[in-house]
């Protein structure tokens, strides 16, 4: 059981299991698209950040709801969606990516600039890790069976009934 005590004091273990995570789930996707033949170089390289800068989205607005800031939590969606707004522009370019990638970049910004939730984000980890590492796995097994729980349809129909009856 986490403590307030080993939550508080520091939140760079969170970030440093963070970045490892998303790191790797991008290494993992790079290579299940690159393997399907979805992505040229420059695709491999935007579809990685965008999926690292996305976990670091999703850990952001944990700032505004830990304080039940809901102001400054409606303000970081309106920033990430005028982040995406602004990012259509890219969508001409050919890579769909760019379009998600300033949205996800203006929203971690939003927080590094009004939050406190990265202040001490890359001050080396003390022992509080291990907790943190052990309370991260059973979110992400949560996590996991959910998305299971819910995509199980497509994941059923392409077995039996073959790529064409699932949609993208």
């Amino acid at each position: 059981m986490m403590t307030d005590a080993l939550l508080r004091p520091q939140n760079s273990a969170y970030v440093y299991i963070l970045l490892g995570g998303s790191v790797l789930c991008a290494g993992i996707g790079v290579a299940y698209m690159g393997s399907l033949g979805f992505l040229s170089i420059s695709g491999a390289v935007l579809f990685a950040l965008l999926i690292i800068l996305t976990a670091f989205r999703y850990y952001s607005d944990v700032d505004f709801r830990l304080k039940t800031d809901f102001f400054s939590y409606m303000l970081f969606y309106i920033a990430v969606a005028i982040g995406y707004a602004v990012g259509i522009v890219f969508y001409f370019t050919k890579q769909w990516y760019l379009a998600f990638i300033v949205g996800e970049a203006v929203g971690i910004l939003f927080v590094v600039i009004k939050g406190s939730v990265y202040k001490r984000a890359f001050e080396s980890p003390k022992k509080s890790i291990g907790g943190v590492a052990k309370s991260m796995s059973f979110l992400l097994s949560s996590n996991l069976m959910e998305n299971l729980t819910l995509n199980a349809d497509g994941l059923v129909l392409v077995l039996f009934c073959g790529e064409e009856a699932v949609a993208v």
